[in-house]
């Protein structure tokens, strides 16, 4: 009986495993699209200058995350967050 449970076990764990490796190849392939989202994504569609959805002048672009970095064209951090438009009327004096 133990030699029997045994087997069960690994023929199971095998079973788990290759399903498993089978998911990780089908989906290795299909990489998520965000080319469409964020606030980056809006203004390079539209060359940056003034949000389209609101009409305000867009000044510059900073870190999602607080850091001193800014940046006068959209784009991304190294986690991919879109950085955030700064307004002119939102700049700190």
């Amino acid at each position: 009986m133990k030699g029997m449970k045994k087997k069960s076990i690994c023929l199971t764990m095998m079973g788990m495993m290759v399903v498993g490796a089978s998911l990780s190849v089908a989906e290795a392939g299909t990489a998520p699209d965000h080319s469409g989202h964020g606030a980056a994504a809006t203004q390079a569609a539209t060359g940056g200058g003034n949000d389209t959805t609101t009409g305000r002048k867009i000044l510059y672009y900073k870190d999602p995350m607080g850091l001193p970095d800014t940046s006068p064209t959209p784009k991304k951090d190294s986690m991919g967050m879109d950085y955030i438009p700064v307004y002119e009327n939102e700049v700190p004096k």
